[in-house]
């Protein structure tokens, strides 16, 4: 019993840490930020649409595990670059391409119907190695308002 509570312990510590390094981010971090940040821990991507302020409060103040052990700075910076990034080739291959590229994020912005048929045809190893498919999903999610 002592030896699996030990085995344990870094876990725990671990998650108490990265508790404290949210709680800590969230409460500096504006309203906007708050709810981004909020939306991004629960889901690991972005899921609605925010504001280009509310997404760059909340790249701002990540807390150092959130941004080591979670998606979260790929799909707030996918999301930024939804509105605000340079327009990319109008293909599914160039959605990969660019997420490949950067670790699941994208630095382009790319239309819906682009973004849908890249997510759709993600290959199944792309799919299970990488976060293509959060970084995709950030961006259609902060399209879906525009």
């Amino acid at each position: 019993m002592f030896r699996k509570l030990l085995r344990a312990a870094p876990v725990l510590i671990a998650v108490s840490l990265l508790s404290v390094s949210v709680a800590t981010a969230t409460a500096s971090t504006g309203a906007g930020g708050q709810r981004v940040l909020r939306d991004c821990l629960d889901h690991n991507e972005i899921t609605q649409y925010f504001s280009v302020s509310a997404l760059r409060s909340a790249q701002r103040n990540l807390a150092p595990p959130v941004k080591k052990y979670t998606f979260c700075p790929g799909a707030i910076s996918s999301a930024i670059a939804a509105t605000e990034g340079q327009p990319g080739a109008n293909t599914s291959a160039a959605v990969l391409r660019d997420c490949n590229a950067h670790k699941g994020a994208l630095t382009h912005s790319y239309g819906h119907s682009t973004l849908h048929r890249a997510y759709i045809s993600i290959p199944p190893d792309v799919a299970r190695y990488t976060d293509c498919a959060k970084g995709i999903a950030s961006q259609i999610h902060s399209l879906a308002h525009n």
